[in-house]
């Protein structure tokens, strides 16, 4: 039986712990064995349980223990290549930036790895297996197919933009009511479509990234409009086929000395 040699390994858990998530397949070995080592402590620990819990052959052990040794972290990381730590990436640095700005962006348009693989054969030029780009991809950036959230073709971004400084164009609303009213009233306004649309799916992108999808209305459905004002609130309903603004203009009539506001008609 060998003997436990004990090599003392000057890295704290936590350090070893961060390399192992950003080193690849083939030095994450080298690393639980460091591990194995540093639990325990000036005991030592022999060749065959370092090769049990490791689960590597005894050669192996011996080289990297070697390595450690005599060149520290840097020597048994070393994979035999001049300058070189690991597996050369398959994408350089500027390509990596962009794939990563990809599925970073919720709108990317990716169903999937395929297509992934597909705007990378186009932007870069270069083929890439396509267990080779998934793997990297999940491993960089965390990257999964999820369900996405629904958006629809005609949302307008200015509206967007325009609801986050509401407030603002409400008070200059305020400020300019012509002298014929006596009152200001404000009315959240919306309405719902009834119907079939088209089916929403899957999307790629990478972790804690919601992927956005379009999908558009294309069959028979009806409108149910309603108005609510937080101030008084007096609200009402309409059913209707189309999508119109009578509705609350026929509701505002009911009220010929007070200026409403309905959201809809501000964006």
């Amino acid at each position: 039986m060998s003997k436990a040699l004990y090599i003392p390994v000057k890295e704290s858990f936590e350090e070893i712990r961060k390399l192992l998530r950003q080193s690849p397949a083939m030095i994450r070995l080298r690393l639980l064995m460091l591990i194995e080592m540093k639990k325990v402590g000036e005991k030592g620990i022999t060749k065959q349980q370092l090769m049990e819990r490791v689960g590597v052959w005894g050669q192996s052990i011996n080289t990297w223990r070697k390595n450690y040794r005599t060149g520290g972290i840097e020597a048994l990381l070393h994979n035999g290549r001049k300058g070189k730590t690991g597996r050369h990436s398959v994408f350089t640095q500027e390509e990596q930036d962009r794939i990563e700005e990809k599925l970073k962006d919720p709108n990317n348009g990716l169903a999937g790895y395929i297509e992934l693989q597909q705007w990378v054969e186009q932007e870069f030029k270069k083929e890439v297996k396509y267990n080779t780009l998934l793997k990297y991809a999940g491993r960089k950036f965390g990257s999964k197919v999820k369900a996405a959230r629904k958006s629809h073709v005609k949302k307008d971004a200015e509206a967007v933009v325009f609801f986050k400084n509401f407030s603002s164009k409400i008070a200059e609303i305020a400020l300019s009511v012509p002298p014929c009213y006596d009152s200001i009233n404000l009315y959240f306004q919306d309405e719902s479509r009834f119907g079939l649309h088209t089916r929403h799916g899957r999307g790629l992108t990478a972790k804690g990234i919601q992927p956005v999808c379009n999908f558009q209305q294309v069959f028979q459905y009806t409108y149910l409009f309603g108005a609510f004002s937080p101030v008084t609130g007096i609200s009402f309903s309409w059913k209707c086929l189309v999508a119109v603004q009578i509705p609350f203009r026929c509701f505002s009539m009911n009220f010929p000395f007070k200026l409403l506001l309905n959201t809809k008609s501000l964006f």
